[in-house]
């Protein structure tokens, strides 16, 4: 075991040294490059680091009307919304879009019961904050899922995760760039940055090849406090990591 995990460390080494190798003579473009560090990279990032937080999701309770959660699904951005029964940590399924749509070209929405949307729901997986993105994709693929609820250790639900997700980190250094400078950074005329508080850390680092820590905070404002070990307040100054903020 000793010999074949050595063997697969040098092989990536290998593959990360010719890729380098590769870009810097200016065979590769800048996306391909990060595409293939991305997918290297999968092992060490687990589906906590790019999970959508329980906070953000956007869930529906099937205990509504079945009108109003017609209505919701249809306002909705997503095509995949998880479904609770009496609490927020109580998952019983998925709505898929589709199947809303599939519903509504037999009934009309006041025709239609709790039970027709109940027998709608997709299958929920499961799955702990600490998988690795690897074996996350792996998921996705084998069992043709887009979508997983992301539990901690006391099965607590914590975030939730898609394909998209694992995509986006794999291509991350494309988009990430635009988006970030677009919505969560903005630059001034003597060179210091404005930084969102929720901008999440390994996305600047990322995009600015920069090495601030990433093992005890997420996101820029949960740095700060871990780092002073306080609340900032307004005006106040630290000097971390050889920047200043």
């Amino acid at each position: 075991n000793h010999h074949k995990n050595t063997r697969s460390l040098s092989v990536e080494d290998e593959i990360r040294g010719t890729v380098s190798l590769h870009h810097k003579e200016g065979r590769l473009y800048k996306a391909g490059k990060d595409m293939v560090t991305g997918i290297l990279d999968l092992s060490d990032v687990t589906v906590e680091d790019v999970m959508v937080h329980r906070s953000n999701i956007f869930m529906v309770d099937i205990d509504d009307e079945p009108k109003e959660i017609i209505n919701q699904v249809i306002d909705s951005p997503y095509s995949r919304i998880p479904v609770w029964k009496d609490n927020s940590e109580n998952i019983i399924g998925l709505i898929h879009a589709k199947n809303i749509l599939k519903i509504l070209s037999k009934k009309n929405s006041k025709e239609i019961k709790k039970n027709d949307i109940k027998n709608s729901l997709v299958k929920t997986w499961f799955v702990p904050e600490t998988t690795s993105l690897k074996d996350q994709l792996q998921m996705h693929l084998t069992r043709k899922i887009k979508l997983a609820m992301v539990i901690d250790e006391y099965g607590a639900l914590n975030g939730i995760i898609s394909l998209e997700d694992i995509i986006e980190e794999i291509v991350g250094d494309i988009s990430d760039e635009h988006d970030l400078d677009l919505s969560d950074i903005t630059r001034e005329r003597d060179g210091s940055l404005i930084v969102n508080g929720t901008t999440e850390i390994r996305n600047i680092n990322r995009s600015y090849g920069w090495k601030l820590p990433e093992e005890e905070a997420n996101t820029i404002s949960g740095f700060l406090i871990h780092e002073s070990r306080s609340f900032p307040k307004n005006g106040q100054v630290f000097h971390f990591y050889g920047f200043k903020f």
